[in-house]
């Protein structure tokens, strides 16, 4: 039973587009045809999300008993330094040790996630989907300068 949960968590985060375990994460970017500019993505092109209730040195977004928030939006974990490709900047990109004591990646001190959805709202199921943008007025995507996106909410 432990190992279909396992398996089952997994291919859950392969689904939601989540960095898988075993490496340095990468952090990217692509042209959004929505929002008209360029966004952060993860390896697979998925968009990456800031939330505002976050500070540079702590995640908030966990796993607790009444929100579950990371079991929604999932934390981008690295297991080395992150690594910058295409416009994404090296120089703003960081970590920091969430409370379960891994390593999630951020951008000029914004704590970096994927959106998996949470019902009736949809999940970003593809790369270059925004569905995440403007949650509550409180998660939003980010430019390479680190910018926090509010156009489109």
């Amino acid at each position: 039973m432990r190992l279909a949960a396992a398996v089952l968590g997994s291919a859950l985060l392969v689904a939601a587009g989540a960095q898988a375990a075993g490496g340095p994460a990468a952090v990217s970017t692509a042209y959004n045809k929505q929002l008209k500019t360029a966004i952060l993505v993860n390896a697979k092109g998925f968009t990456l999300y800031m939330w505002t209730s976050d500070t540079a040195t702590q995640s908030v977004c966990v796993n607790d008993p009444t929100y579950h928030c990371s079991k929604h939006w999932i934390p981008l974990r690295t297991t080395g330094d992150p690594v910058a490709k295409g416009a994404a900047k090296t120089a703003l990109l960081g970590t920091l040790t969430r409370d379960d004591g891994t390593t999630q990646v951020t951008y000029k001190g914004h704590p970096l996630y994927t959106w998996t959805g949470i019902a009736p709202d949809p999940g970003d199921k593809k790369p270059g989907q925004i569905n995440g943008q403007c949650y509550l007025s409180l998660w939003y995507v980010l430019t390479p300068a680190g910018k926090v996106i509010t156009k489109g909410c």
